[in-house]
């Protein structure tokens, strides 16, 4: 080991063997080294990666709830508005009728009718 050791030292050609072996050292330890390096920032770049993407996936997802729950709200003020509108027309013809049944019943009464049905309350009950 010594006498290897003596000729890198003394002799030009160990010298330049020499000084070749550290380069050829250092590029594969800096390769190395890079290597090593470039795996933790590769793993870390895809972790912050993944999170991103969950992240952007749950705010997306906020985004159709928050949408949804925007619709569904829309739909029911507008259902309930279509609701008391029509309540309101039933009520009118309820009125209405009211209206129409007294009226036929008070010409029944003047014509000294009661509860015998003719040809004329057919022709009423069909009209609705």
């Amino acid at each position: 080991m010594s006498a290897l050791a003596l000729w890198f030292i003394q002799d030009k050609l160990g010298r330049f063997v020499g000084i070749v072996l550290l380069c050829l050292a250092a590029y594969v330890g800096g390769k190395a080294l890079l290597a090593w390096h470039d795996a933790n920032v590769r793993g870390e770049a895809l972790a912050g990666y993944v999170l991103k993407s969950q992240l952007d996936a749950a705010e997306a997802t906020n985004r159709e709830i928050a949408r949804q729950l925007e619709a569904g709200r829309k739909s029911a003020t507008l259902y309930a508005e279509l609701l008391a509108e029509a309540q309101e027309r039933e009520r009118l013809d309820d009125e209405h009728d009211k209206q129409r049944n007294a009226i036929y019943a008070a010409q029944l009464a003047a014509q000294g009718r009661s509860c015998r049905i003719t040809q004329s309350d057919r022709d009423f009950v069909r009209e609705r």
